[in-house]
């Protein structure tokens, strides 16, 4: 039996109250801020401080990321395994809280069937150019931080998946409102650009990778992954690739509570260094 503290009961403390529960773990909830939303329908599941942690062998952190650094210095001594929302840190010089093999990141796109599928077929030295759409529809998106802070680093993580031996020999960062278009040259020489908005009238999540034989079109909403090449006489095929399709949420936590630890640190001190040239 998983044993499961959540910190934080806001809207994704909620949803890992709802695979934890279907996975059968047994999950208390303590939040500072006191939703009174779960106090009323989980009352009896709440605990009031974090003075007894030994019982829990796992801990999940889902509170705003400006509190994650000041967890993890409280944390410190715990036995268990911690999973912290993303971004795990918001400091550079708050980094070396992640190289911890009892802390994970919560980079759920790592646990969408369609981009391991995508990670399976995609070959890094045939690759010319990738592409990363993030967009959502407005009004639907109520988040308070930029589109950058809020996503970018799901992108940042999944390009260094994809290309795990390439370093970013250049980038450039453009901002227009809540709008980021970001292009990155890899030394490999592949070029790879990003949209990141909460401005637009649809939502996108979706990576497109052109390689020297096929394109590839990766859909994380929808979980589908296309491949356009050309056929022996020249004609346009567009194979779909089959996708297992199942709740990266789930998916992660399964993987959490198996005792994986997700390594991030890369990620993270790109997604920083972006943050800082763009002050989002």
């Amino acid at each position: 039996m998983t044993d499961l503290l959540i910190i934080g009961m806001g809207s994704m403390g909620s949803i890992h109250a709802k695979y934890a529960s279907m996975l059968g773990a047994n999950w208390n909830w303590y939040d500072p801020a006191g939703s009174q939303t779960w106090v009323g329908k989980r009352g009896s599941k709440r605990v009031e401080s974090l003075d007894d942690l030994s019982r829990y062998s796992h801990i999940i952190v889902a509170t705003p990321a400006d509190t994650h650094a000041n967890y993890l210095r409280q944390l410190k001594d715990f036995d268990g395994h911690i999973l912290m929302e993303k971004p795990g840190v918001m400091e550079r010089g708050d980094l070396h809280l992640l190289d911890d093999l009892r802390v994970s990141v919560g980079l759920v796109e790592r646990f969408n069937p369609a981009f391991e599928t995508l990670l399976m077929n995609v070959k890094p030295d045939e690759v010319l150019n990738v592409d990363f759409v993030r967009c959502s529809a407005r009004p639907v998106s109520r988040i308070k931080e930029s589109s950058y802070f809020d996503v970018g680093i799901h992108d940042i993580d999944m390009l260094l998946m994809l290309f795990p031996d390439a370093e970013i020999d250049s980038r450039t960062m453009d901002r227009t409102g809540d709008t980021f278009c970001l292009m990155a040259k890899l030394s490999g020489g592949q070029v790879a650009r990003f949209i990141w908005s909460n401005e637009t009238f649809n939502k996108e999540r979706v990576i497109q990778v052109r390689q020297r034989d096929c394109n590839y079109v990766c859909n994380l909403i929808d979980q589908t992954v296309k491949r356009h090449s050309l056929s022996a006489d020249n004609r346009n095929v567009v194979e779909d690739v089959y996708v297992e399709k199942a709740s990266p949420v789930r998916r992660e936590l399964e993987s959490f509570f198996g005792g994986t630890s997700q390594v991030s640190d890369r990620s993270h001190s790109l997604f920083l260094d972006i943050l800082g040239d763009v002050g989002a």
